[in-house]
């Protein structure tokens, strides 16, 4: 496969239909490569957090200072989870197509939307630190309700599970045809 033809669109981030089918080329997959409502929100607010965040960081003396050093190391991992999550989701999309082209590693990964499993791992992390440096229980919970809502909302129509798509053997050798003698 041809990394330069499996780049999702950014519409599809948001909302894809769910499927059982084969990564294909262009933006019609078969599998789903979005991201999600819920985890999208959760990274916004986490960049609200990191805003604060990064305000806090300016005024150094009050770093350490009246017990505040176990949340600074929080809002400093939220920072850094924050920045690799940003970069993966960079490297999903076609803008980082010269990197890909560049870097000898990346052209292994084949499809971009292999680096959501990345995103699986950070999304949660960012929550958990998002939602624990909130300064009430009121606001923690009022968030983490929404984000909740906001991810059973957002797969609403995968709750369905659908009956996974009957191949015939014809059907499969068409699809592997053109990999073929690649050690795939």
């Amino acid at each position: 496969y041809d990394f330069r033809e499996n780049f999702p669109s950014l519409q599809s981030y948001v909302y894809y239909p769910w499927g059982y089918g084969f990564s294909l080329t262009g933006t019609k997959d078969g599998v789903s490569p979005m991201v999600g409502l819920a985890q999208l929100g959760v990274i916004g607010l986490g960049v609200l957090g990191g805003l604060g965040v990064l305000r806090r960081l300016g005024n150094v003396e009050k770093l350490g200072k009246l017990g505040n050093l176990e949340k600074d190391q929080k809002r400093l991992l939220l920072i850094v989870m924050l920045i690799v999550s940003g970069t993966t989701f960079f490297f999903m999309n076609r803008v980082s197509l010269p990197f890909w082209e560049k870097v000898l590693l990346l052209p292994s990964i084949q499809f971009p939307t292999r680096l959501t499993g990345i995103l699986v791992f950070l999304v949660p992390v960012i929550a958990a630190l998002s939602l624990d440096l909130m300064r009430t229980r009121w606001m923690k919970t009022s968030v983490a309700s929404f984000l909740v809502a906001l991810a059973l909302y957002g797969n609403r129509n995968h709750l369905r599970a659908a009956v996974p798509d009957r191949f015939t053997d014809n059907d499969v050798l068409s699809i592997y045809q053109n990999i073929f003698g690649t050690g795939e």
